[in-house]
Order: C-alpha cells, then sequence, then structure tokens
C-alpha cells in the first residue's frame, strides 16, 4: 500500500479510517507523488499531483479515483473517463479555511504589511507608502462566487466593501452583490480575488489583455488556481503601476513559482496553503475515505 504525504499521518493516527478502507473489500492505494506505479488496486487515493494517462494506465484494476482536494484540473479526465474510471473530489473541506486565508492576504496586500513590517526595523517614523486604500467603501470583484467565493463576500462585507461578482452558474444571491461582466468587474473593482476553477476557459483568464482592463489599480488575490493568471502579464501590470500589489496562495509554475514574483516587494506568496488547518486535515482524510469507501447507486 503507498502512502500520500497528507493523508498518511491522518491515516496512522485515526485508525478508524483506515480500517474503513480495509474493512470495504476493495484493494486500495494512498499514493504519493514520486510513486508511479503499478498499483493493481481497484480503488486509489491522491493528493494535488499530476495524475495522466501515463499513471493510470499503471493501474489496469482501477475503477475509482479519489482527489483528496478539490481540483481537478490535473487529472486527466478524458483519458479516465475512457478507461472507465470515475473520478470523485472532497469538497467542502476547507472553505472556512481558504476564505480566512484570502482575506489575510487581502489585508497583508492592501495595508502593504510586508513594507511596514520592514519599516518597524528600518525607520519606526518613516510611513511614505502610496498605495494603502481604505477597505470600507471600496468595490471587491470576486471572480466565481461558489461556496468559497460567498464565504470570501461574507468577511469582505463586514468590512464594509461593496461587492461585485462574475460567475455564469450563480443568481445574485442578495441585492448587495451585484453580477457583472468580467469586463466591468476589471473597470470598477479595487480588490479583485479568484475562486474560478481551472479549465479551458478559464486558463489565463487575467492575461494582458484583461489587465489592460483595469480601472482602478487594484490588488489581485488569488488562492484558486495559479494558471488563472498569466504570471507575465502580472509582472508587467506590477511595473507600470498598473495593479498596486498581489497576494498569491498559488502561482503558475508551482511549487517553483517565478522568482521575479517572490522578490517583488508588493507581492505576498504563501505556498499553497490556504486550505490548511488540523480540522481540515481530519475533515479532508474523512471525506476520501468516505468517498473511496462509498457503494455507487
Amino acid at each position: 500500500m503507498g502512502r500520500l504525504g497528507v493523508l498518511a499521518d491522518l491515516l496512522d493516527a485515526l485508525p478508524s479510517l483506515a480500517g474503513e478502507l480495509e474493512r470495504s473489500g476493495q484493494s486500495w492505494a494512498a499514493v504519493e507523488i514520486d510513486d508511479p506505479g503499478p498499483h493493481p488496486v481497484d480503488v486509489m487515493i491522491i493528493g494535488g499531483h499530476r495524475f495522466g494517462a501515463d499513471r493510470l494506465d499503471r493501474c489496469p484494476d482501477l475503477r475509482l479515483l479519489v482527489r483528496a482536494g478539490i481540483g481537478l484540473d490535473l487529472i486527466d479526465l478524458d483519458h479516465a473517463t475512457g478507461r472507465g474510471v470515475r473520478v470523485v473530489n472532497t469538497p467542502g473541506y476547507g472553505t472556512e479555511e481558504v476564505a480566512d486565508h484570502t482575506l489575510l492576504l487581502l489585508l497583508a496586500t492592501v495595508r502593504r504589511l510586508p513594507y511596514f513590517v520592514g519599516q518597524a526595523a528600518a525607520d519606526w517614523r518613516g510611513t511614505d507608502c502610496s498605495g494603502v486604500r481604505r477597505l470600507r467603501g471600496s468595490t471587491l470583484g470576486v471572480i466565481g462566487l461558489g461556496a468559497i467565493g460567498g464565504a470570501v463576500a461574507d468577511r469582505a462585507e463586514a468590512f464594509g466593501m461593496r461587492i461585485v461578482y462574475t460567475d455564469p452558474y450563480v443568481e445574485s444571491p442578495s441585492p448587495q452583490r451585484i453580477r457583472v461582466e468580467l469586463p466591468e468587474l476589471l473597470a470598477t473593482s479595487d480588490v479583485i480575488t479568484l475562486h474560478a476553477p481551472l479549465t479551458a476557459e478559464t486558463r489565463r483568464l487575467l492575461d494582458p489583455a484583461a489587465f489592460a482592463r483595469l480601472g482602478r489599480r487594484p490588488v489581485i488575490i488569488n488562492t484558486a488556481r495559479g494558471g488563472l493568471i498569466d504570471s507575465a502579464a502580472l509582472l508587467a501590470a506590477l511595473a507600470d503601476g498598473t495593479i498596486t500589489g498581489a497576494g498569491l496562495d498559488v502561482t503558475d509554475g508551482e511549487p517553483e513559482p517565478p522568482r521575479a514574483l517572490l522578490d517583488h516587494p508588493a507581492v505576498i506568496v504563501t505556498p499553497h496553503v490556504a486550505w490548511y488547518s488540523d480540522a481540515s486535515r481530519h475533515d479532508m482524510a474523512r471525506l476520501a475515505v468516505a468517498a473511496a469507501t462509498a457503494k455507487e447507486s
């Protein structure tokens, strides 16, 4: 049996979960990123690593692939479907954590926290820092108003922010949340936060053309998928003052993000940890095991 890094400790520490898998009567494996197989099992639990056609073909008996997480963009879904492999994920385990982390990045970026932390050690009286804006009365543009985007909007409203959003699948849940088209959101938002899945339609949603539509030198926050933003276009927008800053928990090219983003004084980068808490780790393991042991209807 393989082990998945994020689940390994939990399956060891929570024998009831491992016991459920064993009692299910199915052969299973929780597989690490550097374990390509082959795996002669019925059910496999994976984390946030690429699982393409080559890895699927090393699992000839596989009928269920459980993604311990939300995004499915790293899995070759077409090949899985052709092989008759059902793919499921574990939504909901980290909604509150991601929303909290989004607000953390938003506040730290808008308030220019890294700059002022540095000033505390260098020049206590130095407060000459442009681009710090008041949140109350400003506009938050939410790209994707699903569970996480909605939870972020809840928190932002508590700070007195006006909410606009773009999402083709969500009707306006309240008069205070105004659905607009993407060009209007880009032109009118003081802060833009991304909570959309990564698909062929959303890849590099924020590209040079999108950055050219920005009207208020916003802060950009991304806790969804790095591929939603064209990194080169983001760096160009920082260089020419089109945007004020960025708070990123995900980047294109992770786990080796562009060095220019890591080193930029107006950018805060965290290593894809928005989902993380002790409770969310437990919930993710529980949901993954439940999905792996569920009887098909």
